[in-house]
């Protein structure tokens, strides 16, 4: 009988520069990961730049073999 897996939110910050991804940082929660997103735009080109969050689901399995996420 197949176990059901359970998912866990992550929450990734994500900065774009000239259209291409360059970082990419896992968050426990969405504030944390704003506030990564707050810092970077205080120094990207809104033209051409922008940093966003994004809600990642992650199964439980998987999340023990990462790294600590902040």
């Amino acid at each position: 009988m197949k176990r059901k897996q359970t998912q866990v939110s992550l929450w990734v910050a994500v900065k774009v520069e000239r259209g291409f991804i360059s970082e990419a940082r896992l968050f426990g929660t969405p504030g944390q990961a704003q506030r990564s997103v707050r810092g970077w735009q205080t120094h990207l080109n809104p033209d051409y730049d922008e940093a966003a969050v994004v809600r990642a689901r992650v199964s439980a399995d998987l999340l023990r073999t990462l790294p600590t996420v902040v």
